[in-house]
């Protein structure tokens, strides 16, 4: 039994093809059990146990020390007063977990000397380009999302649900079909939010400090391997999120409209944006080998690039501002480029006479609220100009 989860679980292979193969073994497995001395009630439930996949999830967990249980973190305030406290898995054994995998660390040896195209024609991974490169190749990638969720406590109604910040972890190493699905992800931190406001900056220092901790510890590790011994790097090769979450971890502003905004990438505000000369050539370029210069005062920093607050995890394992974190696309196109586009569909669609704005304006107001997170606004005027106050869900 502890084989053939062994083979499912352990294996970089895609659970439908696993599947396949457990089930030929279950063949097997039931041929060699109908021979035993198996009571009929033993032989049930191995034969249960084979063919759930929940099951066999719940196996992997205790039995085969899979699950790593979480520490609880006292949360003091300056004077040593413990406010709360916050969930956090130790990141150590969650690599050491993942190390086991032999697949996986043969990916790294052979990553380490691959070579590469200086000037690639197209991007193929997170290895193109030459900064990102020289910082991630052959190094065991962790990849962490941030995003608050409201749970209740145990025993309670929803009623009671609270919000909370939860830092979730993968390896960009793996194969994309497993750091994809909800099995597959693990959760590093949970994070009361109305205790994490009752400390400077949200509290987001405090979980960005004990991660960053954490890692300066273990940031190499020797694994045997093909009776040798691998040397593995570890770095965090980036992090996800939302984009007010994102502008929240990096110090940037979290306001978007254009008195306020200003990009993260290029440092253009958001009345600069509007011109096309300004998109076109920005006035400031940091690409990934450089960070903000260093000599700027706090009032300069929040002028020309809307830094409120320092960012915990800058120059620590090569990281700054702009290399760490991806753009939100889909919040990027489905609240911006995409509305845009579907605002002129509308348009043209009236002015071609193919629906009228009556029409039009009915069809928004069926879309069922609890399905889309609320209904999205529009509204429309005489000159059957459309306007659309929207989630990105509700444009997706």
């Amino acid at each position: 039994m502890n084989l053939m989860f062994k083979f499912k679980f352990d294996l970089c292979l895609p659970y439908s093809h696993a599947n396949e193969v457990v089930s030929s073994m279950l063949s097997l497995f039931k041929t060699y059990l109908s021979s035993t001395h198996l009571t009929e009630k033993s032989l049930n439930l191995c034969t249960k146990v084979a063919e759930s996949d929940h099951l066999q999830s719940v196996y992997k967990n205790h039995a085969l020390n899979y699950h790593i249980e979480p520490e609880m973190v006292p949360l003091c305030n300056s004077d040593g007063t413990k406010i709360g406290s916050y969930s956090y898995v130790p990141i150590k054994k969650l690599i050491l977990k993942y190390l086991n995998n032999k697949s996986l660390v043969q990916h790294l040896i052979n990553e380490k000397n691959l070579r590469f195209d200086p000037l690639p024609a197209q991007f193929t991974s997170i290895l193109d380009g030459e900064a990102n490169r020289k910082r991630l190749k052959g190094k065991l990638k962790i990849e962490l999302y941030l995003d608050d969720c409201q749970l209740a406590p145990s025993g309670m109604f929803a009623s009671s649900r609270q919000k909370h910040l939860m830092v979730y972890m993968t390896f960009a190493d793996l194969p994309f079909q497993f750091r994809t699905q909800m099995k597959s992800i693990e959760v590093l931190m949970i994070a009361n939010r109305a205790k994490l406001k009752l400390f400077p900056d949200n509290g987001l220092p405090i979980l960005l400090n004990k991660l960053k901790e954490e890692l300066e510890s273990n940031l190499s590790f020797v694994i045997p391997y093909n009776g040798s011994q691998a040397l593995i790097e570890v770095v965090v090769s980036n992090i996800n999120g939302d984009n007010l979450q994102i502008n929240e971890i990096l110090g940037f502003k979290q306001s978007f409209n254009n008195n306020a905004f200003v990009c993260r990438f290029c440092g253009v505000g958001g009345n600069e944006r509007l011109s096309l000369d300004t998109i076109h050539q920005p006035n400031r370029i940091y690409n990934l080998l450089f960070d903000i210069p260093s000599n700027l005062s706090s009032l300069e920093l929040k002028a020309q690039f809307g830094i409120m607050k320092p960012f915990v995890l800058d120059n620590f394992n090569g990281i700054n501002r702009f290399n760490i974190c991806p753009p939100d696309l889909g919040h990027d196109l489905a609240e911006g480029v995409v509305l845009e586009v579907l605002l002129l569909i509308l348009r043209s669609m009236v002015t071609n006479h193919s629906l009228s704005q009556q029409t039009i304006l009915q069809i928004f107001e069926k879309y069922e609220a609890n399905l889309y997170e609320g209904k999205p606004e529009i509204k429309a005027d005489v000159h059957n100009s459309f306007s659309i106050k929207s989630k990105a869900i509700q444009v997706c």
